[in-house]
């Protein structure tokens, strides 16, 4: 199945762009250089409607989008609508902008219309439920804390960072069906500031397209207390790209999570002060080699940074 990455990351792009979660809608997601780019929503329709979707294509022209993304978010007392998939299909065609991905949403399912692989995409859909936050949370509980007073803290610290790594590698994968084992133990291990600035420095220019909707998905399902570390570096990558609207709302999120999290309070006060994004990638570029040597030997560092 072709999408922007995987299911999850469009069903949380869309919100995300939108500013609320639609319902009874039609969604246009364009995509620029290969990451979303803005959204446009008309009602569902109940009857003709190309003249309105005419109008959307032509607003998706103006603003050069590349591709768009679709998602029919389906009224439950609607059964079908092959017709009005027809349409959209037929328009875009003509109009040649590519569907890398169109997904019809409806009563809690989703399913692909591209995708003709059964597992991938049974013909009832597959559930949107997230991954529980209970659940999580007691698998929260299984992971070991870090013990300072020990003489071999680091080695929890180690694991943690890699952690990370395996997190990004996993949900370039498999999206929201990323294991919860893992995603529990990098949440723990992201209390820990070694941990977290890791994280905060790994994330290069390269794979940043990828690490930001993996932060957003893992904020939105993180329990109650575990929710600012990746809410903030959420925040700072999309500062970095230059959408301060999202940074600061993440901000916010991390501190209602953790109102004294400082690197939180730090980041509120530096985007005030209007830093630019090249400063965030200066202070990586200095600081990250550091925080690796703290956290291994320099005997493999490079093969167990890699992402």
């Amino acid at each position: 199945m072709t999408t922007m990455t995987n299911p999850h990351e469009l069903f949380t792009t869309v919100p995300y762009l939108m500013g609320s979660h639609p319902e009874d809608s039609i969604v246009f997601v364009a995509i620029k250089d290969g990451q979303a780019s803005f959204a446009m929503r008309m009602d569902y329709p109940r009857e003709f409607f190309t003249e309105k979707l005419t109008l959307l294509i032509d607003h998706l022209q103006k603003e050069s989008g590349e591709e768009v993304v679709i998602v029919f978010y389906k009224p439950d007392d609607v059964e079908q609508c092959d017709d009005f998939v027809s349409i959209t299909q037929r328009l875009l065609s003509e109009a040649r902008i590519p569907i890398p991905e169109f997904i019809i949403v409806s009563k809690g399912r989703w399913r692909s219309v591209l995708c003709a692989d059964l597992d991938c995409c049974p013909p009832k859909g597959t559930s949107l439920t997230p991954a529980p936050k209970k659940e999580l949370l007691a698998r929260i509980g299984r992971i070991e804390e870090i013990d300072y007073s020990t003489a071999d803290f680091h080695k929890l610290q180690q694991s943690g960072a890699l952690a990370v790594n395996d997190l990004l590698v996993e949900y370039r994968e498999k999206g929201s069906g990323t294991s919860l084992n893992l995603i529990a133990l990098v949440l723990v291990r992201l209390l820990d500031l070694q941990v977290r600035d890791y994280a905060l420095g790994v994330a290069s220019e390269s794979i940043q397209g990828e690490m930001l909707p993996m932060w957003r998905w893992i904020s939105s399902i993180a329990p109650k207390g575990f929710i600012a570390p990746p809410a903030t570096l959420f925040a700072e990558l999309a500062y970095e790209n230059g959408d301060r609207t999202s940074a600061m709302r993440f901000l916010e999120k991390a501190l209602a999570d953790d109102p004294e999290y400082q690197l939180a309070k730090l980041l509120r006060r530096t985007f005030a002060a209007g830093w630019l994004p090249e400063n965030f990638k200066a202070m990586r570029a200095e600081l990250h080699p550091k925080i690796c040597a703290t956290l291994f030997d320099s005997q493999g560092q490079d093969e167990r940074e890699s992402l």
